[in-house]
């Protein structure tokens, strides 16, 4: 049986007649540990493409989905900092500095989610 490997093809530009593509961006931005903002259409492969860096980072990454009645608080409440103040045991302790030391996150329909939490 053969394993299928999704890969990005999409030319997003090309510098002095060398095509970019997505995949190169998006490892771009890994490296320099840039911010990174996909918009486009439905299907065009942007979740794909997140769940792609995702599997980079493994157990450091973060998927939120977006959704209109999402509140700011809700992000900081996926890492739980309230457990910090209440941890009895150092496994608790790591549980929450773990989550701290996430390296990428991902908030996956951005314009579902109200203006303050775009913002």
């Amino acid at each position: 049986m053969t394993n299928k490997v999704y890969k990005n093809s999409t030319e997003v530009a090309q510098l002095h007649g060398v095509p970019i593509y997505m995949e190169d961006m998006l490892n771009a931005c890994l490296v320099g540990r840039l911010n990174l903002f996909l918009q486009g259409d439905t299907g065009s492969g942007k979740t794909q493409l997140a769940a792609d860096a995702m599997q980079h980072f493994g157990d450091k990454s973060l998927f939120v989905l977006g959704r209109n009645d999402m509140d700011t608080r809700e992000l900081f409440q996926r890492i739980n900092l309230e457990k910090l103040r209440t941890a009895k045991t150092s496994q608790d302790v790591r549980e929450i500095t773990d989550k701290v030391d996430t390296n990428l996150i991902v908030v996956d329909e951005m314009p579902n989610c109200v203006p303050a939490v775009r913002a």
